[in-house]
């Protein structure tokens, strides 16, 4: 629905209004037309793409909805759920993660303030003070935050875009705390950069450069979804991959790569030959038919809000036996079609293994599968494969660090 994403008219300023059909978006209040072609959308004469849309209407859209009210805002029906069970999977190799699964906690309606927000709901009022806030995001169709010394919480709203309160939390933060700049939002909400991390995994302790191998589960698996993916994608627009044989044949390496679609880590590992165990947010582990499909590809879960030593572990052990690991350093899919900025956690993990890093480039996935649809559009999709590097001890901080490794990803590159 593209109203997950576009959720305010800028013709009237109405909110959760705008639909698609017939590649026009039509606002349902105002009855505002933008004609919307190859992520292209036509406002007051000009052409934007969609990332441009976007922006524009984030910028527009007031964080306090009517100057009457003693409140901010407050939200339609919603249902408040908490991370507050848990239960430990086992990956490949026996490897073990303790996961966190939301459960419903009430039903109700999210109200902000000046300096904090509450959930009214039928069971009591949950109040959150904006100084307590650690981390603002969105997991799939759910706003997802954090709060100091608690399990995160997701709200689920029945009529309104997650997307758009994310962006609003966002400015009631950054207006909370004023006096300093806000630089990440997720995993964590920092103002400052971290230094450079220490080696973890030299390049001499790595025990094993054989070839893998494959067994029986990643076998079926591959038959069952790689590959009807793979001739799917192919008969709904093509797929080419450039430089496949950048891909080393065996020995660890970390693959890094931007995060357009869905379907990513299973058209990765389909078209590259390799089993690669990539780092995979941790809630999606919760749904018990998909704990299989996530063992056999070797996924690695990732806790948003943790500096999590289990995940390091994992990641280390994984590359000290040989076994390749991929990462896509924006930590969640792209809304708008934009490459997100890289997480410096993800960057310092980066710089502290000793390995070949292979920096793979998607162009297309997101035409194909953009985030806030569920219908599967026709297009072609580019994979290409860049020549591996090595880190060199050379970079003064964490800054210059995420700069290096976001420059492989920019249009213009070429190696």
């Amino acid at each position: 629905m593209i109203r997950k994403l576009l959720y305010f008219c800028p013709a009237c300023s109405s909110e959760d209004s705008l639909q698609l059909q017939d590649s026009v978006i039509t606002c349902a209040i105002c009855t505002s037309q933008f004609p919307f072609e190859k992520n292209k959308i036509t406002y007051e004469g000009t052409q934007l793409s969609l990332s441009e849309f976007y922006a524009l209407m984030r910028s527009r859209i007031p964080l306090k909805k009517n100057s009457g009210d003693e409140y901010l805002r407050i939200s339609g029906r919603a249902v408040l759920r908490q991370g507050e069970k848990s239960f430990v999977f086992r990956g490949f190799r026996n490897s073990r993660s303790v996961i966190e699964c939301p459960v419903v906690a009430d039903h109700g309606h999210l109200i902000m303030f000046d300096d904090h927000c509450e959930f009214r709901g039928e069971r009591k009022t949950w109040k959150f003070k904006a100084d307590r806030f650690m981390a603002v995001t969105t997991n799939s169709k759910y706003f997802e935050f954090k709060i100091r010394n608690q399990p995160f919480y997701q709200i689920y709203f029945e009529t309104e875009s997650p997307l758009k309160y994310e962006d609003l939390f966002r400015k009631w933060i950054s207006g909370c705390y004023s006096d300093r700049q806000i630089i990440e939002y997720q995993p964590s909400i920092r103002n400052t950069v971290p230094p450079l991390p220490k080696l973890l995994l030299r390049h001499n302790r790595i025990k094993n450069r054989k070839r893998e191998r494959f067994g029986f589960l990643e076998l079926l698996l591959y038959f069952v979804i790689g590959l009807p993916v793979w001739w799917f994608l192919k008969l709904n627009g093509g797929v080419e991959i450039i430089n496949r044989h950048f891909i080393p044949g065996s020995g660890p390496f970390l693959l890094i790569g931007n995060h357009e679609g869905y379907l990513d880590p299973i058209l990765l590992s389909v078209v590259l030959k390799r089993r690669i165990a990539f780092l995979t947010k941790s809630t999606a582990f919760c749904d018990p038919m998909l704990q299989p499909v996530f063992r056999a590809y070797r996924s690695i879960p990732n806790r948003r809000y943790y500096p999590d030593a289990q995940v390091i572990r994992h990641v280390l052990r994984f590359l000290s036996e040989g076994q390749p690991v991929g990462i896509f350093p924006e930590g969640e899919r792209t809304w708008d079609g934009k490459r997100l900025p890289f997480k410096l956690n993800s960057v310092r993990l980066i710089g502290s293994v000793q390995v070949p890093l292979v920096f793979v480039r998607i162009c297309g996935a997101y035409d194909v599968l953009p985030r806030w649809s569920k219908k599967v559009h026709r297009g072609k999709i580019l994979i290409e494969v860049l020549p591996p590097v090595c880190l060199l001890d050379n970079f003064k901080s964490t800054s210059e660090l995420k700069e290096y490794i976001e420059s492989f990803f920019e249009d213009n590159h070429a190696i």
